[in-house]
């Protein structure tokens, strides 16, 4: 017997149980959609939870950096910072930030 999960009326997958055709009653197979709604269910909560996960994380990030780069108080310095954090962050070897002057610039 195959069951698809369903989840928002799309298949992501499906539960395949071995067995004669005689060995599957109604009563069964009610069973197992049943089970399968569930598993579907579960699914998309997993997925949903990771995804949480995964943005905190990436805020947690973000504010990490953004503090340090706002302990430096020299162009250089918030420059230099973001550059480093980013490469640590990114796993990178090699990071710049610069500044393009224009002729109307401030800076």
């Amino acid at each position: 017997m195959r069951v698809p999960l369903r989840l928002r009326d799309q298949d992501i997958g499906y539960l395949e149980l071995a067995g004669s055709e005689q060995t599957w009653t109604e009563q069964t197979r009610t069973l197992v959609e049943t089970v399968g709604a569930q598993v579907a269910l579960a699914l998309e909560s997993a997925r949903l939870f990771d995804q949480t996960q995964r943005l905190a994380g990436r805020e947690r990030l973000v504010n990490e950096i953004t503090s340090r780069i706002r302990a430096s108080s020299t162009v250089p310095g918030i420059l230099e910072t973001a550059a480093r954090e980013l490469a640590v962050a990114l796993n990178v070897p090699h990071a710049v930030a610069r500044i393009e002057l224009k002729r109307e610039s401030q800076w």
